[in-house]
Protein backbone atom coordinates (compact mmCIF):
# COMPACT_ATOMS: atom_id res chain seq x y z
CA UNK A 1 0.00 0.00 0.00
CA UNK A 2 1.42 3.34 -1.03
CA UNK A 3 1.59 6.19 1.50
CA UNK A 4 -0.09 8.26 -0.43
CA UNK A 5 -3.37 5.68 -0.43
CA UNK A 6 -2.84 5.15 3.56
CA UNK A 7 -3.08 8.79 4.23
CA UNK A 8 -6.23 8.98 2.30
CA UNK A 9 -7.64 6.20 4.12
CA UNK A 10 -6.69 7.74 6.94
CA UNK A 11 -8.33 11.25 6.12
CA UNK A 12 -11.15 9.70 4.89
CA UNK A 13 -12.20 7.14 7.40
CA UNK A 14 -9.92 8.29 10.27
CA UNK A 15 -10.03 5.51 13.16
CA UNK A 16 -13.12 3.48 11.82
CA UNK A 17 -12.56 -0.09 12.34
CA UNK A 18 -13.20 -2.82 9.69
CA UNK A 19 -17.02 -3.75 10.74
CA UNK A 20 -17.76 -0.72 11.04
CA UNK A 21 -16.17 0.44 7.95
CA UNK A 22 -18.25 -2.44 6.10
CA UNK A 23 -21.42 -1.53 7.56
CA UNK A 24 -20.67 2.07 6.24
CA UNK A 25 -19.81 0.85 2.30
CA UNK A 26 -23.11 -1.74 3.01
CA UNK A 27 -25.61 1.31 3.47
CA UNK A 28 -23.86 3.23 1.10
CA UNK A 29 -24.63 0.77 -1.55
CA UNK A 30 -28.42 0.38 -0.22
CA UNK A 31 -28.77 4.36 -0.47
CA UNK A 32 -27.73 4.52 -3.89
CA UNK A 33 -30.16 1.67 -4.90
CA UNK A 34 -32.94 3.12 -3.05
CA UNK A 35 -31.97 6.36 -5.01
CA UNK A 36 -32.54 4.78 -8.40
CA UNK A 37 -35.44 3.42 -6.81
CA UNK A 38 -37.10 6.71 -6.38
CA UNK A 39 -35.45 7.83 -9.46
CA UNK A 40 -37.77 5.74 -11.43
CA UNK A 41 -40.92 6.46 -9.58
CA UNK A 42 -40.90 9.84 -9.71
CA UNK A 43 -42.14 10.09 -13.53
CA UNK A 44 -44.71 7.58 -12.41
CA UNK A 45 -45.78 9.82 -9.68
CA UNK A 46 -46.31 12.72 -11.94
CA UNK A 47 -48.31 10.83 -14.54
CA UNK A 48 -50.56 10.27 -11.29
CA UNK A 49 -50.66 13.58 -10.73
CA UNK A 50 -51.51 14.71 -13.82
CA UNK A 51 -54.11 11.93 -14.43
CA UNK A 52 -55.86 12.37 -11.03
CA UNK A 53 -56.94 16.39 -11.84
CA UNK A 54 -59.75 15.15 -13.47
CA UNK A 55 -62.24 11.73 -12.64
CA UNK A 56 -61.70 9.80 -15.06
CA UNK A 57 -64.33 6.96 -15.05
CA UNK A 58 -64.92 5.92 -18.94
CA UNK A 59 -62.30 4.41 -21.08
CA UNK A 60 -63.54 7.39 -23.76
CA UNK A 61 -62.53 9.67 -21.09
CA UNK A 62 -58.85 7.63 -19.87
CA UNK A 63 -58.35 7.36 -23.90
CA UNK A 64 -57.97 11.26 -24.12
CA UNK A 65 -56.30 11.82 -20.81
CA UNK A 66 -53.44 9.30 -21.79
CA UNK A 67 -53.30 11.12 -24.49
CA UNK A 68 -53.23 14.39 -22.89
CA UNK A 69 -50.00 12.90 -20.78
CA UNK A 70 -48.41 11.79 -23.35
CA UNK A 71 -48.09 14.95 -25.23
CA UNK A 72 -47.73 16.83 -21.72
CA UNK A 73 -44.92 15.21 -20.50
CA UNK A 74 -43.30 13.39 -23.12
CA UNK A 75 -43.43 9.67 -22.15
CA UNK A 76 -44.73 6.76 -23.66
CA UNK A 77 -47.79 5.82 -24.45
CA UNK A 78 -46.99 2.56 -22.62
CA UNK A 79 -45.35 4.05 -19.78
CA UNK A 80 -48.85 6.27 -19.22
CA UNK A 81 -51.39 3.02 -19.83
CA UNK A 82 -49.28 1.20 -17.33
CA UNK A 83 -49.01 3.54 -14.49
CA UNK A 84 -52.72 4.61 -15.31
CA UNK A 85 -53.80 0.51 -15.52
CA UNK A 86 -55.57 1.29 -18.55
CA UNK A 87 -54.48 -1.82 -21.15
CA UNK A 88 -52.83 -0.63 -24.25
CA UNK A 89 -55.13 -2.01 -26.96
CA UNK A 90 -57.90 -0.08 -25.57
CA UNK A 91 -55.87 2.85 -26.27
CA UNK A 92 -55.40 2.01 -29.62
CA UNK A 93 -58.72 0.78 -30.46
CA UNK A 94 -61.84 2.11 -29.99
CA UNK A 95 -65.15 0.57 -30.30
CA UNK A 96 -66.98 0.62 -33.81
CA UNK A 97 -69.86 3.11 -33.70
CA UNK A 98 -73.13 1.43 -32.83
CA UNK A 99 -76.47 3.12 -33.47
CA UNK A 100 -78.47 0.67 -31.53
CA UNK A 101 -76.15 1.33 -28.36
CA UNK A 102 -76.81 4.60 -28.51
CA UNK A 103 -80.24 5.11 -28.83
CA UNK A 104 -80.46 2.43 -26.01
CA UNK A 105 -77.93 4.51 -23.94
CA UNK A 106 -80.02 7.91 -24.70
CA UNK A 107 -83.62 5.88 -23.74
CA UNK A 108 -81.87 4.02 -20.24
CA UNK A 109 -80.80 8.19 -19.53
CA UNK A 110 -84.48 9.42 -20.22
CA UNK A 111 -86.21 6.22 -18.16
CA UNK A 112 -83.14 7.06 -15.15
CA UNK A 113 -84.50 10.75 -15.38
CA UNK A 114 -88.17 10.11 -15.34
CA UNK A 115 -87.70 7.38 -12.06
CA UNK A 116 -84.69 8.81 -10.00
CA UNK A 117 -85.53 6.80 -7.20
CA UNK A 118 -85.20 3.22 -9.16
CA UNK A 119 -82.47 1.12 -10.06
CA UNK A 120 -81.01 -0.78 -13.25
CA UNK A 121 -83.16 -3.82 -12.75
CA UNK A 122 -86.26 -1.87 -12.88
CA UNK A 123 -85.02 -0.02 -15.65
CA UNK A 124 -84.34 -2.99 -17.58
CA UNK A 125 -87.71 -4.20 -17.01
CA UNK A 126 -89.29 -1.13 -18.80
CA UNK A 127 -86.77 -1.34 -21.54
CA UNK A 128 -88.19 -5.13 -21.94
CA UNK A 129 -91.96 -4.43 -21.69
CA UNK A 130 -91.47 -1.41 -24.19
CA UNK A 131 -89.80 -4.12 -26.24
CA UNK A 132 -92.07 -6.11 -26.28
Amino acid sequence: MSEVTLHRWRAEYGAVDRDALKRLKDLDKENARLKRLVADQQPDIQILKEIAKGGILSPARRRRVIEHVTLVMDVSERRVCRVAGQHGSTQRRTAPPNPYRDRLVARMRELAVANPRRGRRYLMDLLRKERG
